[in-house]
């Protein structure tokens, strides 16, 4: 090919090398003046090509959501320069990206549960129930569940019920079969002469079935250190106030959905000694939950309390059966 002016020319536009031009005439016989080999008409005709092939370009580049190349990459394309050193450039309109979603993602969900009950006629009663609950919700990274009971009751202007407790667990890996655990509990209940009892230890979970859904049952195993300090109950009273002792903890725990956004739940807590399986806590809880709206929801619960050894004074059973709404914030 010949070049000329910097620039090399294309094969189908160039002019034979043997042509002639005419002795101070510019002219090329029988043609039009040249430049660098071309005459104006092919000039002109190879421009437009080109501008049709890069608007053909353009055009697929915009449908396809990308952008056309600038000037320093046209050289590494397959069509030819162009024939003039101002190389002619279409910039595709890029589509506008969509907007990003300014929503902060959840990662903590947080509820409340108020029940009421009021007794009038032959015996008058009041009792108060209430929690609070929050969750962790990025279950992926891991799992922490805080929850708080309180329950307080009157009878003929005399308080008959009392109880506070709470719980604090930690999953390592909660979306595996196995996964490490830490959990902490507390109790304060007058009635059962607990000036306060709480227990902590780790232990290991497993999944012994998982469904879509929320419906699973696993079992898991922890060992604790557990501390009692009982109030007393005359001056007279001998028994030992402050016990220590490390005790086992087995925990069955399942859930199944119910149709109409019902969930069924149920948990049994079963704490022996570690030198003494006679003296042992059982802990169960049975719930029903319906949900009204999407924050507000329908709770029934059952629970069942056992302690093998109660302190002097105290039943070793206790049954509550609670009706109250969660609400979810």
């Amino acid at each position: 090919m010949k070049a000329f002016c910097g620039m090399r020319q294309h094969p189908r536009y160039a002019v034979s090398s043997a042509a002639t031009i005419g002795p101070g005439t510019g002219r090329r016989r029988g043609g039009l003046p040249t430049l660098c080999g071309f005459s104006p008409v092919s000039a002109g005709r190879y421009t437009i090509v080109r501008f049709i092939q890069l608007r053909r370009a353009a055009l697929l580049a915009a449908l396809a959501g990308a952008t056309l190349p600038g000037p320093a990459h046209l050289s590494a394309q397959s069509a030819p320069p162009l024939p003039f050193p101002d190389s002619i450039v279409l910039a595709a309109r890029t589509p506008t990206p969509p907007k990003a979603d300014t929503k902060k993602e959840e990662r903590w969900k947080a509820s409340a549960e108020l029940g009421l009950t009021d007794q009038s006629g032959s015996r008058d009663l009041r009792l108060f129930t209430g929690g609070f609950k929050a969750s962790h919700l990025k279950k992926e990274a891991f799992r922490l569940d805080l929850s708080v009971q309180s329950r307080y009751g009157k009878s003929e202007g005399e308080v008959v019920s009392r109880n506070h407790y709470a719980t604090l667990a930690f999953d390592l890996h909660p979306e595996r079969d196995w996964s490490p655990f830490v959990t902490f509990e507390a109790e304060h209940d007058p009635f059962k002469r607990l000036a306060v009892r709480s227990a902590g230890g780790v232990g290991a979970k497993y999944v012994a079935f998982r469904a879509p859904g929320g419906n699973d049952i696993s079992i898991s195993g922890a060992l604790l250190a557990s501390y009692r300090r009982l109030t007393r109950m005359e001056e007279g009273d001998t028994e030992p106030r402050d016990q220590a002792l490390g005790r086992w903890s087995l925990r069955v725990k399942g859930g199944t959905q119910l149709p109409a956004g019902a969930t069924l739940s149920h948990t049994t807590f079963f704490q022996p000694s570690w030198d003494q399986m006679g003296d042992y806590l059982l802990r169960s809880e049975s719930g029903l939950r319906a949900r009204i709206t999407s924050n507000l929801a329908l709770s029934v619960i059952y629970e069942f309390d056992r302690t093998s050894l109660p302190p002097a004074g105290v039943s070793p059973e206790n049954r509550i059966l609670k009706t109250g709404f969660i609400i979810e914030f």
